[in-house]
Protein backbone atom coordinates (compact mmCIF):
# COMPACT_ATOMS: atom_id res chain seq x y z
CA UNK A 1 0.00 0.00 0.00
CA UNK A 2 1.33 3.40 -1.00
CA UNK A 3 2.12 6.06 1.58
CA UNK A 4 -0.60 8.32 0.17
CA UNK A 5 -3.15 5.51 0.47
CA UNK A 6 -2.14 4.87 4.09
CA UNK A 7 -2.50 8.55 4.92
CA UNK A 8 -5.93 8.61 3.28
CA UNK A 9 -7.06 5.56 5.31
CA UNK A 10 -5.79 7.05 8.56
CA UNK A 11 -7.48 10.36 7.76
CA UNK A 12 -10.76 8.57 7.11
CA UNK A 13 -10.48 6.61 10.38
CA UNK A 14 -9.71 9.77 12.34
CA UNK A 15 -12.63 11.60 10.74
CA UNK A 16 -15.05 8.79 11.62
CA UNK A 17 -13.73 8.61 15.20
CA UNK A 18 -13.96 12.34 15.84
CA UNK A 19 -17.33 12.59 14.08
CA UNK A 20 -18.95 9.96 16.31
CA UNK A 21 -17.15 11.28 19.37
CA UNK A 22 -18.56 14.75 18.75
CA UNK A 23 -22.03 13.32 18.12
CA UNK A 24 -21.86 11.58 21.50
CA UNK A 25 -20.71 14.80 23.15
CA UNK A 26 -23.68 16.67 21.69
CA UNK A 27 -26.04 13.95 22.95
CA UNK A 28 -24.57 14.17 26.43
CA UNK A 29 -24.73 17.95 26.41
CA UNK A 30 -28.39 17.88 25.46
CA UNK A 31 -29.31 15.08 27.85
CA UNK A 32 -27.35 16.11 30.91
CA UNK A 33 -26.96 19.86 30.66
CA UNK A 34 -30.51 20.68 29.58
CA UNK A 35 -31.89 22.87 32.40
CA UNK A 36 -35.42 21.89 31.42
CA UNK A 37 -34.80 18.15 31.78
CA UNK A 38 -37.30 16.59 34.18
CA UNK A 39 -35.43 13.42 35.20
CA UNK A 40 -32.12 13.20 37.01
CA UNK A 41 -29.43 10.80 35.81
CA UNK A 42 -28.27 9.97 39.33
CA UNK A 43 -27.89 6.23 39.91
CA UNK A 44 -25.53 6.25 42.86
CA UNK A 45 -25.32 8.39 46.02
CA UNK A 46 -22.57 8.15 48.62
CA UNK A 47 -23.35 9.42 52.11
CA UNK A 48 -20.47 10.02 54.49
CA UNK A 49 -21.87 9.08 57.90
CA UNK A 50 -18.56 10.09 59.48
CA UNK A 51 -15.38 11.85 58.41
CA UNK A 52 -13.74 10.74 61.65
CA UNK A 53 -11.87 7.44 61.81
CA UNK A 54 -10.38 5.31 64.58
CA UNK A 55 -7.52 4.08 62.37
CA UNK A 56 -4.59 5.68 60.55
CA UNK A 57 -4.27 3.43 57.52
CA UNK A 58 -1.11 3.51 55.44
CA UNK A 59 -2.82 4.18 52.11
CA UNK A 60 -5.80 6.19 53.28
CA UNK A 61 -6.32 9.74 52.06
CA UNK A 62 -7.03 10.90 55.61
CA UNK A 63 -4.06 13.26 55.19
CA UNK A 64 -6.13 15.39 52.80
CA UNK A 65 -8.98 15.45 55.30
CA UNK A 66 -7.13 17.61 57.82
CA UNK A 67 -8.73 20.75 56.40
CA UNK A 68 -12.20 19.42 57.25
CA UNK A 69 -13.74 19.63 60.69
CA UNK A 70 -14.52 16.24 62.22
CA UNK A 71 -18.27 15.65 61.91
CA UNK A 72 -21.03 13.05 61.77
CA UNK A 73 -23.87 13.03 59.28
CA UNK A 74 -27.04 14.01 61.16
CA UNK A 75 -30.21 11.92 61.13
CA UNK A 76 -32.20 15.08 60.24
CA UNK A 77 -30.24 15.33 57.01
CA UNK A 78 -30.82 11.65 56.33
CA UNK A 79 -34.57 12.20 56.68
CA UNK A 80 -34.39 15.12 54.27
CA UNK A 81 -32.44 12.98 51.81
CA UNK A 82 -34.88 10.08 52.03
CA UNK A 83 -37.81 12.46 51.54
CA UNK A 84 -36.08 13.92 48.48
CA UNK A 85 -35.49 10.60 46.76
CA UNK A 86 -38.87 9.04 47.60
CA UNK A 87 -41.16 12.03 47.02
CA UNK A 88 -39.35 13.49 44.01
CA UNK A 89 -39.94 11.12 41.08
CA UNK A 90 -37.11 12.76 39.16
CA UNK A 91 -34.79 10.52 41.17
CA UNK A 92 -36.40 7.25 40.17
CA UNK A 93 -33.16 6.12 38.46
CA UNK A 94 -31.35 5.99 41.80
CA UNK A 95 -30.23 2.40 42.37
CA UNK A 96 -27.66 2.48 45.19
CA UNK A 97 -27.02 4.39 48.42
CA UNK A 98 -23.52 3.78 49.76
CA UNK A 99 -22.89 4.57 53.41
CA UNK A 100 -19.20 5.37 53.52
CA UNK A 101 -16.64 8.13 53.15
CA UNK A 102 -13.27 8.94 54.64
CA UNK A 103 -14.30 8.01 58.20
CA UNK A 104 -15.65 4.96 60.01
CA UNK A 105 -19.45 4.88 59.74
CA UNK A 106 -19.94 2.92 62.96
CA UNK A 107 -18.50 5.82 64.96
CA UNK A 108 -21.59 7.88 64.20
CA UNK A 109 -23.58 7.97 67.49
CA UNK A 110 -26.84 7.96 65.49
CA UNK A 111 -25.81 5.04 63.30
CA UNK A 112 -28.53 2.62 64.43
CA UNK A 113 -31.18 5.36 64.35
CA UNK A 114 -30.17 6.15 60.78
CA UNK A 115 -30.44 2.47 59.79
CA UNK A 116 -33.87 2.23 61.42
CA UNK A 117 -35.03 5.32 59.54
CA UNK A 118 -33.82 3.88 56.24
CA UNK A 119 -35.64 0.61 56.94
CA UNK A 120 -38.89 2.49 57.64
CA UNK A 121 -38.66 4.33 54.33
CA UNK A 122 -37.81 1.08 52.57
CA UNK A 123 -40.89 -0.60 54.08
CA UNK A 124 -43.13 2.30 53.00
CA UNK A 125 -41.79 2.08 49.45
CA UNK A 126 -42.37 -1.66 49.27
CA UNK A 127 -45.95 -1.30 50.55
CA UNK A 128 -46.57 1.05 47.62
CA UNK A 129 -44.88 -1.44 45.28
CA UNK A 130 -42.22 1.19 44.59
CA UNK A 131 -38.55 0.54 44.05
CA UNK A 132 -36.09 1.52 46.76
CA UNK A 133 -32.32 1.80 46.29
CA UNK A 134 -29.98 -0.87 47.61
CA UNK A 135 -28.22 0.15 50.82
CA UNK A 136 -24.53 -0.68 51.16
CA UNK A 137 -22.24 -0.10 54.13
CA UNK A 138 -18.44 -0.22 54.32
CA UNK A 139 -16.72 -0.65 57.68
CA UNK A 140 -13.30 -1.55 59.06
CA UNK A 141 -15.10 -3.94 61.49
CA UNK A 142 -13.08 -2.85 64.53
CA UNK A 143 -16.24 -1.73 66.36
CA UNK A 144 -18.48 -4.51 65.08
CA UNK A 145 -19.05 -6.43 68.33
CA UNK A 146 -21.61 -9.19 68.69
CA UNK A 147 -24.34 -6.94 70.06
CA UNK A 148 -23.99 -4.40 67.24
CA UNK A 149 -23.94 -7.18 64.64
CA UNK A 150 -27.24 -8.51 65.97
CA UNK A 151 -28.86 -5.08 65.84
CA UNK A 152 -27.68 -4.41 62.28
CA UNK A 153 -29.09 -7.72 61.08
CA UNK A 154 -32.35 -7.28 63.04
CA UNK A 155 -33.01 -3.79 61.64
CA UNK A 156 -32.73 -5.17 58.12
CA UNK A 157 -31.88 -1.93 56.35
CA UNK A 158 -28.69 -3.13 54.65
CA UNK A 159 -28.56 -5.09 51.42
CA UNK A 160 -24.78 -5.39 51.51
CA UNK A 161 -21.96 -4.89 54.01
CA UNK A 162 -18.33 -4.54 52.95
CA UNK A 163 -15.37 -5.19 55.22
CA UNK A 164 -12.10 -3.38 54.48
CA UNK A 165 -9.45 -5.99 55.26
CA UNK A 166 -6.09 -5.13 53.73
CA UNK A 167 -2.82 -7.01 53.80
CA UNK A 168 -3.50 -10.73 53.47
CA UNK A 169 -1.72 -11.68 56.69
CA UNK A 170 -1.88 -10.56 60.31
CA UNK A 171 1.48 -8.79 60.07
CA UNK A 172 0.67 -6.94 56.85
CA UNK A 173 -2.83 -6.07 58.04
CA UNK A 174 -1.59 -4.41 61.23
CA UNK A 175 1.20 -2.64 59.32
CA UNK A 176 -1.27 -1.15 56.81
CA UNK A 177 -4.28 -0.61 59.09
CA UNK A 178 -2.51 1.20 61.90
CA UNK A 179 -4.49 0.95 65.15
CA UNK A 180 -6.38 -2.25 64.26
CA UNK A 181 -5.74 -5.68 65.75
CA UNK A 182 -6.22 -8.57 63.34
CA UNK A 183 -7.41 -11.04 65.99
CA UNK A 184 -10.26 -8.72 67.00
CA UNK A 185 -11.30 -7.85 63.44
CA UNK A 186 -11.12 -11.49 62.34
CA UNK A 187 -13.37 -12.48 65.25
CA UNK A 188 -15.83 -9.64 64.55
CA UNK A 189 -16.18 -10.55 60.87
CA UNK A 190 -16.67 -14.26 61.62
CA UNK A 191 -19.27 -13.49 64.29
CA UNK A 192 -21.17 -11.20 61.93
CA UNK A 193 -21.26 -13.85 59.21
CA UNK A 194 -22.57 -16.38 61.73
CA UNK A 195 -25.25 -14.01 63.06
CA UNK A 196 -26.20 -12.81 59.59
CA UNK A 197 -27.04 -16.24 58.15
CA UNK A 198 -27.04 -14.95 54.60
CA UNK A 199 -29.58 -12.16 55.12
CA UNK A 200 -27.16 -9.38 54.08
CA UNK A 201 -24.66 -9.84 51.24
CA UNK A 202 -21.11 -9.78 52.59
CA UNK A 203 -18.05 -8.62 50.69
CA UNK A 204 -14.37 -8.21 51.57
CA UNK A 205 -12.36 -5.40 49.99
CA UNK A 206 -8.64 -6.06 50.17
CA UNK A 207 -5.80 -3.74 49.16
CA UNK A 208 -2.51 -5.59 48.65
CA UNK A 209 1.14 -4.72 48.21
CA UNK A 210 2.42 -7.51 45.94
CA UNK A 211 1.33 -9.10 42.70
CA UNK A 212 -2.14 -10.62 42.61
CA UNK A 213 -1.95 -14.39 42.34
CA UNK A 214 1.14 -14.90 44.50
CA UNK A 215 0.49 -18.27 46.16
CA UNK A 216 1.77 -17.51 49.63
CA UNK A 217 0.26 -14.05 49.86
CA UNK A 218 -2.87 -14.87 51.91
CA UNK A 219 -2.84 -16.55 55.30
CA UNK A 220 -5.18 -19.45 56.13
CA UNK A 221 -7.46 -17.13 58.10
CA UNK A 222 -7.78 -14.82 55.09
CA UNK A 223 -8.55 -17.72 52.78
CA UNK A 224 -11.14 -18.92 55.29
CA UNK A 225 -12.93 -15.54 55.29
CA UNK A 226 -12.86 -15.38 51.48
CA UNK A 227 -14.77 -18.68 51.41
CA UNK A 228 -17.33 -17.50 53.98
CA UNK A 229 -18.34 -14.26 52.22
CA UNK A 230 -20.40 -13.82 49.07
CA UNK A 231 -17.54 -12.27 47.13
CA UNK A 232 -14.28 -10.40 47.55
CA UNK A 233 -12.27 -7.85 45.58
CA UNK A 234 -8.48 -7.50 45.57
CA UNK A 235 -6.79 -4.37 44.28
CA UNK A 236 -3.67 -2.25 44.51
CA UNK A 237 -3.34 1.06 46.38
CA UNK A 238 -5.05 4.07 44.80
CA UNK A 239 -4.18 7.75 44.83
CA UNK A 240 -7.91 8.50 44.88
CA UNK A 241 -8.53 11.66 42.85
CA UNK A 242 -4.81 12.00 42.11
CA UNK A 243 -4.30 14.89 44.50
CA UNK A 244 -3.57 12.91 47.67
CA UNK A 245 0.07 12.35 48.51
CA UNK A 246 -0.19 8.99 50.24
CA UNK A 247 3.35 7.91 49.25
CA UNK A 248 2.59 4.72 47.37
CA UNK A 249 5.90 2.89 46.87
CA UNK A 250 4.41 -0.39 45.66
CA UNK A 251 2.42 -1.08 42.52
CA UNK A 252 -0.53 1.29 41.97
CA UNK A 253 -3.89 0.66 40.36
CA UNK A 254 -3.67 1.11 36.61
CA UNK A 255 -5.02 4.21 34.94
CA UNK A 256 -8.54 3.72 33.57
CA UNK A 257 -9.00 6.91 31.60
CA UNK A 258 -12.27 7.49 29.80
CA UNK A 259 -13.63 10.37 27.75
CA UNK A 260 -16.43 10.83 30.25
CA UNK A 261 -16.75 10.22 33.99
CA UNK A 262 -19.45 8.02 35.55
CA UNK A 263 -19.34 9.99 38.81
CA UNK A 264 -20.02 13.32 37.10
CA UNK A 265 -22.96 11.94 35.17
CA UNK A 266 -24.51 9.49 37.58
CA UNK A 267 -23.25 10.07 41.12
CA UNK A 268 -23.36 12.48 44.06
CA UNK A 269 -21.37 12.40 47.30
CA UNK A 270 -22.94 13.97 50.40
CA UNK A 271 -20.21 14.80 52.90
CA UNK A 272 -20.66 14.56 56.66
CA UNK A 273 -21.31 18.32 56.96
CA UNK A 274 -24.01 18.27 54.26
CA UNK A 275 -21.93 19.65 51.41
CA UNK A 276 -22.47 17.78 48.14
CA UNK A 277 -19.66 16.86 45.77
CA UNK A 278 -19.81 15.19 42.37
CA UNK A 279 -17.22 12.53 43.24
CA UNK A 280 -16.97 9.86 45.95
CA UNK A 281 -13.17 10.25 45.86
CA UNK A 282 -13.42 13.93 46.75
CA UNK A 283 -12.63 13.52 50.42
CA UNK A 284 -11.14 17.01 50.68
CA UNK A 285 -14.40 18.63 49.49
CA UNK A 286 -12.83 20.48 46.55
CA UNK A 287 -15.60 19.46 44.16
CA UNK A 288 -18.54 20.73 46.19
CA UNK A 289 -21.44 21.90 44.00
CA UNK A 290 -24.06 22.59 46.68
CA UNK A 291 -25.08 22.57 50.35
CA UNK A 292 -27.77 20.03 51.25
CA UNK A 293 -28.42 21.86 54.51
CA UNK A 294 -29.94 24.75 52.55
CA UNK A 295 -30.86 23.29 49.14
CA UNK A 296 -32.79 20.30 47.89
CA UNK A 297 -31.04 17.53 45.99
CA UNK A 298 -32.45 18.40 42.56
CA UNK A 299 -31.35 22.03 42.85
CA UNK A 300 -27.82 20.80 43.56
CA UNK A 301 -28.03 18.29 40.71
CA UNK A 302 -28.90 21.07 38.23
CA UNK A 303 -26.44 23.59 39.71
CA UNK A 304 -24.29 25.73 37.45
CA UNK A 305 -21.11 24.45 39.13
CA UNK A 306 -21.92 20.83 38.28
CA UNK A 307 -22.87 21.66 34.70
CA UNK A 308 -19.64 23.58 34.20
CA UNK A 309 -17.63 20.60 35.44
CA UNK A 310 -19.39 18.25 33.02
CA UNK A 311 -18.93 20.68 30.16
CA UNK A 312 -15.18 21.01 30.78
CA UNK A 313 -14.66 17.24 31.02
CA UNK A 314 -16.65 16.59 27.83
CA UNK A 315 -14.60 19.20 25.99
CA UNK A 316 -11.32 17.69 27.25
CA UNK A 317 -10.58 20.67 29.46
CA UNK A 318 -10.14 18.88 32.76
CA UNK A 319 -7.27 21.22 33.60
CA UNK A 320 -10.01 23.76 34.35
CA UNK A 321 -11.49 21.45 37.01
CA UNK A 322 -9.15 21.34 40.05
CA UNK A 323 -10.84 18.22 41.41
CA UNK A 324 -10.35 16.28 38.17
CA UNK A 325 -7.02 17.73 37.03
CA UNK A 326 -4.89 14.78 38.20
CA UNK A 327 -7.56 12.09 38.17
CA UNK A 328 -6.60 8.78 36.53
CA UNK A 329 -10.16 8.07 35.41
CA UNK A 330 -10.66 10.99 32.97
Amino acid sequence: MSLIKKIQNETTKNFIFFFYRNVLIVIFLIKYLNPFGKKSTIKDVHIELSNICNLKCKWCASSINEMRKGQFFKKELMKKFLDNITLDKRFDKLRTIRLWGIGESLLNPEFLEVLTMIKNYKNKAHKKHSNFPEIMLTTNATLLNQNLSKKIVQIGALDEIRFSLDGGTKEKFEKIRVGAKWSKVYKNVKNFIKINRGKIRVKIDCVMETEIGKKDYFSKEWEELFKLVDYHAIRYPSEFDGNANIKITTRKEKSQKSWICFALMHSLFILANGNVSVCCLDWSGRGVVGDFNNEDLYTIYTSKKRKNMINNILLKKKHKVPLCRNCRFV
